[in-house]
């Protein structure tokens, strides 16, 4: 029995262990697999740590990036710039469009400054209120109620036909219209006739820029109507109109303040524009500016076929009256005799071309009716390739100019009819001209022009309170008329010369101030001779006779003395010096008169040197040029006698 038991046993074990044995050679070959797939799943891992450990790294970069634009964006609104208020954006932006050219493009580029820029641009309509042919169908949708500056200039290609559909909807909101190109194929605006245009301020009309007055001439006229907009215009302040014209009827022209005309030739039918245009300036009593150029009619061809204004027009707001190239001077004595201008007025006239031999269109013609000639404390008369003259107030503001053309024959070939233009304007403006209060004078007056000395000392002589000259571009008149001589003495009031660009010689010059400082003992207590002399730019002055006018007046101020062959600085013929508050205004001040300029010290150690280097040489020349300046003086001397 035992036997049996153990045997049984013995099975029982064996068959366990066999089991067991089995179980483990299989726990084996999943440990080996395990061992392949947690090899894997650890590579696996590392790889997973990576990409965490960059991702992680990027989020954080991330965040800090956008933690610091967070920071400096609440660093930024602290700064004085982002704490204004809206409404300060938006008055600076209004200021930061420009007139032009292209003001569409401020709104865009202030858009992309940054988010709170962009929402203050797009919350503005008038920003977007510029409209030309490529803006108007994007800004329109932006404008709200804002009002319109419409603009079709010279520099835009998109047809006009185009644009006004686009535009026509909006006529109620537009502030501002210019038609600066229309085109010769646009027949006319008669769609304009029943627009409403209440808050329209400007409108400019002018028609293609041809660059000929001849062909403006002959350029087929557009039609506008003369109840343009319905007449209903109640804001309408300026009105610019060059070559087309509304007809001079139209209820438009009236409560304006700047009204402009220009190259517009008007026919038969459209009556007298003369007197159409006083109509007009009488309906106009705030009127702050009015041009009139280049205007034609046939009606006006004859002095007496326009009727006369009864009563004057007063225009008390007037600051600038021009008449440009007006052909009949019947017409601008009639605007002149009917128009009270106030004092501190701006004339400009200039004179229309014409024949040098037609002397009824010339200036002379209407200078008794020049007003405010008694306010008139600087002038300036220049006689080089044009004519022309200026008159400033006490604080220097322009109140008169007289110009004719450049181009203008001013000195005809010389003949027996040498009497031209220059010369009887000069008389013109000595007998007919006065100017009692003038105090500075500055003149410029080429060598070669007509106009003969006696004319300038006539005109200077009739300053009665001139203190001041200026003498610009001269070689030897007008400086030489200066010369005091033992029957007359020019201009004994004068304290104060100055010679601009001037090649007068030491020798002449020194004569010059020599007899106007000279004192004799009937002299009047009143004449007290030359006090100050400034020279600027008189290249052909050496350091010698700088030196002697020293000796002769108590006040020599120079700026810009060169030998001749050195350009350095030098200016350009004709540059206007004059006055005190000119240029050359710390070389006039008397207050001053005790020092030199320092660019004259420099420039003189310049010459003292040059003169060591080369005295035999420089010697010779002087004395030379001192007698070849003594035969031109004999020369011009007999020449005037």
């Amino acid at each position: 029995m035992r036997s049996v038991g153990i045997g049984a046993e013995h099975e029982y074990v064996s068959h366990r262990f066999d089991a067991i044995a089995s179980n483990l050679s299989q726990s084996r070959g999943l440990a080996a697999e395990e061992e392949d797939w947690q090899r894997l799943i650890q590579e696996n891992a590392d790889d997973y740590h990576i990409c965490l450990s960059a991702a992680r790294d990027a989020v954080l970069r991330t965040i800090t990036k956008y933690a610091k634009i967070y920071l400096r964006s609440k660093q930024n609104q602290l700064t004085p710039i982002n704490r204004l208020p809206t409404d300060i954006f938006s008055i600076i932006f209004e200021f930061a469009v420009p007139l032009r050219p292209d003001p569409w493009e401020a709104p865009l580029i202030l858009a992309a400054v940054s988010r709170s820029w962009r929402r203050t641009v797009l919350e503005m309509p008038t920003l977007w209120a510029r409209i030309n042919g490529y803006t108007a169908q994007g800004f329109l949708s932006r404008v709200k109620s804002a009002p319109l500056d419409i603009e079709h200039g010279l520099r835009s290609a998109y047809p006009l036909k185009d644009l006004l559909p686009i535009i026509t909807p909006y006529s109620d909101q537009w502030r501002i219209v210019d038609f600066s190109n229309l085109e010769s194929n646009l027949p006319s605006l008669k769609d304009f006739a029943t627009l409403p245009a209440t808050a329209l301020e400007c409108l400019r009309i002018a028609g293609p820029a041809v660059g000929n007055l001849w062909r403006i001439a002959r350029h087929p006229r557009m039609i506008i109507p003369a109840n343009l907009f319905n007449g209903n215009t109640p804001r309408l302040r300026e009105l610019d109109m060059s070559i087309h014209c509304i007809p001079l009827t139209s209820s438009i022209f009236s409560g304006l303040t700047r009204l402009r005309l220009a190259h517009i030739r008007f026919a038969e039918a459209d009556g007298c524009p003369t007197y159409q245009l006083l109509r007009i300036l009488s309906a106009c009593p705030h009127l702050e500016e009015f041009f009139c150029g280049d205007i034609v009619s046939p009606t006006d061809l004859g002095g007496d076929m326009h009727p006369t204004i009864p009563t004057p027009i007063h225009l008390p707001s007037l600051r600038q009256f021009t008449l440009d190239r007006i052909k009949h001077t019947h017409i601008t004595r009639l605007f002149l005799e009917s128009i009270t201008f106030p004092a501190s007025l701006h004339m400009k006239l200039i004179s229309a071309p014409f024949e040098v031999d037609n002397s009824t269109s010339e200036l002379h013609d209407f200078y008794p009716f020049i007003p405010n000639l008694d306010l008139i404390h600087s002038a300036r008369i220049e006689l080089t390739s044009h004519w022309g003259v200026t008159g400033w107030d006490h604080d220097g503001n322009v109140l008169l100019e007289l110009k004719y053309p450049p181009g203008l024959p001013m000195v005809p070939p010389r003949g027996p009819t040498s009497t031209d233009l220059a010369t009887r304007l000069f008389n013109s403006l000595g007998e007919r001209y006065s100017m009692p209060n003038v105090t500075a004078l500055s003149v410029e007056i080429w060598n070669n022009s007509p106009v003969i000395m006696s004319q300038f000392i006539r005109i200077a002589n009739s300053y009665q309170h001139l203190t001041d000259m200026w003498v610009t571009n001269d070689q030897l008149y007008p400086a030489r008329a200066l010369t005091r001589t033992a029957d007359e003495f020019p201009c004994p009031t004068l304290r104060h010369l100055h010679l601009v660009d001037s090649s007068i010689k030491p020798k002449k010059l020194l004569n010059i101030i020599r007899s106007r400082v000279h004192h004799t003992d009937n002299q009047s207590s009143a004449v007290q001779g030359l006090c100050a002399l400034t020279l600027v730019d008189c290249y052909a002055i050496d350091e010698g006779a700088i030196t002697e006018l020293k000796s002769l007046v108590p006040s020599v101020m120079t700026r810009g003395i060169w030998a001749p062959d050195d350009t350095r600085g030098l200016l350009p013929c004709g540059r206007e010096y004059f006055f005190s508050e000119g240029i050359d205004a710390s070389a006039v001040s008397l207050d001053d008169a005790t020092t030199e300029s320092s660019e004259e010290e420099d420039v003189s150690d310049t010459d003292r040197t040059d003169t060591d280097d080369s005295t035999e040489s420089d010697t010779d020349c002087d004395t030379d040029s001192e007698d070849e300046s003594e035969d031109e003086d004999e020369d011009e001397d007999s020449d005037d006698s």
